[in-house]
């Protein structure tokens, strides 16, 4: 019987590190089959926190457009030096002249990419429920 190693270990990348503690938090939260080794906040730290065995993902979720090396770039330097490592884009600003550009590039070989996607609100409309004024006994609230 051939044991199987579940080794779903991955690293995060995004120069925002709002960003970066949303996906943790997301993928933390809905119970992904996931261990989050690091997030990092560039390109260089990421590549940095790989030079050790030990903190080596099998996939790195990296935003693309980040300042200094972008995520193509770190895409093209992890599949050179770990090629068992997938990387996986993400961006906010995906149009077909960004993807065209990366294929022309030869940069979409290293890495699948996906868009961003954030929920929209409608701060225009009226809720349902109004807000409600509560009047706390005195000594509590604010301090």
């Amino acid at each position: 019987m051939t044991e199987i190693i579940n080794d779903s270990t991955l690293g995060i990348v995004d120069n925002d590190p709002l960003v970066a503690s949303a996906i943790q938090s997301l993928l933390v939260e809905t119970r992904a089959p996931i261990q989050i080794l690091w997030t990092a906040t560039s390109a260089k730290q990421a590549l940095d926190t790989m030079k050790t065995p030990s903190q080596r993902p099998k996939a790195v979720l990296t935003d693309i457009a980040m300042p200094g090396m972008t995520g193509a770039e770190l895409a093209h330097h992890i599949k050179k030096q770990y090629s068992d490592i997938a990387v996986i884009g993400i961006s906010a600003f995906l149009d077909s002249e960004n993807e065209k550009d990366m294929g022309h590039n030869g940069l979409m070989r290293f890495m699948r990419l996906f868009q961003k996607k954030f929920p929209r609100f409608n701060w225009s409309e009226p809720s349902e429920k109004p807000l409600e004024m509560v009047r706390l006994p005195c000594g509590q609230g604010r301090a």
